[in-house]
């Protein structure tokens, strides 16, 4: 038989995991970035309406910034063509960025704070 304690399930409610109630806004932002001699182009990225692109040719440096989105959201970005960092970073209600996820040629987060 296994259990919970109760102040574990206390720490967990508080924190705001799978709280219906808590509204709060998060901003993701990433960032693709490469440096000489390396360059990318066709970035692919999660959208608050689905899937955004920037379809450039040979770049080394992109940011875009999308939200609001909520709690659960599953942020990625990738870059089909070339090399690069791939980087995600999450404010939440207005509060600095804060990096969660970074990755050569993609990276994925899901926000769960």
């Amino acid at each position: 038989m296994v259990s919970c304690e109760k102040d574990n399930i206390e720490d967990y409610n508080r924190d705001g995991y799978d709280n219906p109630s808590d509204n709060s806004e998060y901003y993701v932002r990433y960032t693709v970035s490469a440096t000489y001699p390396y360059i990318f182009s066709d970035v692919k990225y999660a959208d608050v309406n689905g899937t955004g692109s920037f379809m450039n040719y040979q770049t080394r440096s992109w940011t875009v910034t999308i939200g609001p989105v909520q709690k659960g959201f599953n942020a990625h970005v990738k870059n089909e063509k070339g090399t690069a960092t791939d980087k995600i970073e999450v404010s939440k209600d207005g509060g600095p960025y804060a990096m969660k996820a970074s990755g050569n040629n993609s990276a994925s987060y899901c926000i769960n704070f």
